[in-house]
């Protein structure tokens, strides 16, 4: 049997949701929703109303809005969008945006005082760099164990004109492998996910017959298995021969090495091809790695439940760990969250929409490589030039 969606007092459902805009408590919505995805800076959040004109809505464009559990913040936004809709029934005006603060930091591109920064940097300098430039006050939290926001790497070069900050720093990011995405607080998060996970303290039950344990409303498991190779080697430029004495730079050497996967078909075999010097051994845990992310990210679970706290009624964050039982669909074990979606509405409670897939499956951090070069050719004809055939998961610098 299925617990209620919210909490019971004397027989009576209370609501512990709260919506706060400009710091003042906003009792008039109908409903409200958010999101949040690890692999999104940005989450996104809506409230609607009906009844009311645009004129008297009490929350307008670029409000700040928080929604709260229990007097614990979960989002923090601005509104981007007003929409308002309606016929002889009445009206519905819905107020929607994003993350306060940092989907302006996001959006906007890199400032000409970070594109000068050189050498040595890190990615807490770039942030904060950013973030000074644009008049923002909110920080970047680094939730690694070692503290890898502060780990400096050599910048071989700055960012390219135009480029928004969100993607310059998403890309920084992912050569510490760390994830960046809002807090609920309106902070940054630099976020490592392999590092001592958070383990939460709700079991999903599924399909159990006459089970009071059921806790899951529906539910999704998924194996897809179209990125997983039985082979998979990864290849590298290597440096040997470098002779100190006569001041000889070092000769450029292929290196490679494999891994196999014996849950695909054998017929199936992959190179990967790396962007930055490497050695044998890296490319060997390299492989290995690559081999058990793309197995992890071949399984997605994702149900819906008609509530967003634990035992403890704390609100769930991404990067819990939740032991999975759905007998219905054969999923069993420990998986993270990766993304949520969830929606309160007056009279039907609350249900939230949870996306899971194996720890492992977030333990290598990708970003896009198929940077296009421009090349000037004879007259005025442009030559396009992509550098990597697909996406390129870079691991830590050593």
């Amino acid at each position: 049997m299925l617990g209620t969606s919210e909490d019971t007092v004397g027989g009576v459902t209370v609501n512990n949701w709260s919506v706060m805009v400009n710091g003042k408590e906003f009792t008039r919505y109908k409903s409200f929703g958010f999101s949040r995805d690890i692999k999104n800076g940005c989450g996104e959040f809506s409230v609607v109303t009906t009844n009311t004109l645009p004129k008297d809505y009490p929350i307008q464009l670029n409000d700040k809005l928080e929604i709260l559990y229990r007097n614990i913040v979960v989002f923090t936004g601005v509104g981007d969008k007003l929409k308002c809709s309606g016929g002889l029934d009445g009206n519905t005006i819905e107020l929607s945006g994003r993350d306060w603060g940092i989907c302006d930091l996001l959006d906007s591109s890199v400032p000409d005082s970070v594109k000068k920064l050189k050498g040595s940097v890190s990615l807490r300098m770039l942030a904060e760099a950013c973030i000074k430039a644009l008049g923002l006050t909110f920080k970047l939290i680094d939730k690694s164990k070692d503290k890898l926001a502060d780990k400096k790497v050599k910048q071989q070069q700055t960012a390219e004109s135009g480029q928004k900050i969100g993607d310059f720093l998403a890309k920084f990011a992912a050569k510490n492998q760390l994830y960046l995405f809002a807090s609920p607080t309106g902070d940054l998060l630099a976020y490592k996910t392999e590092e001592s996970p958070k383990r939460n303290s709700t079991t999903l039950v599924y399909g159990y017959s006459e089970n009071s344990s059921n806790n899951v409303l529906s539910a999704s498991y998924e194996i897809n298995m179209t990125d997983v190779f039985a082979s998979l080697k990864v290849r590298g430029q290597g440096a040997v021969g470098y002779d100190a004495k006569a001041n000889k730079a070092a000769d450029s050497v292929d290196v490679n090495d494999k891994a196999f996967d014996f849950n695909a078909r054998p017929t199936r075999y992959i190179e990967i091809k790396l962007s930055e010097p490497t050695t044998k051994d890296n490319a060997k845990k390299r492989a290995v790695d690559e081999v058990n992310v793309r197995n992890a990210r071949a399984h997605k679970y994702e149900c819906e439940v008609p509530f967003f706290w634990d035992k403890e009624k704390k609100p769930y964050e991404i990067g819990d760990v939740f032991p999975v039982d759905d007998v219905m669909h054969q999923c069993f074990g420990d998986y993270l969250l990766g993304g949520f979606s969830v929606g309160f509405d007056i009279e039907g409670g609350t249900k939230a929409l949870l996306k899971f897939s194996p720890p492992a499956a977030y333990s290598v951090v990708e970003f896009d490589e198929k940077s296009e070069k421009q090349k000037k050719g004879k007259g005025k004809k442009f030559v396009k030039e992509q550098t990597d055939s697909e996406k390129t998961k870079t691991k830590a610098i050593k």
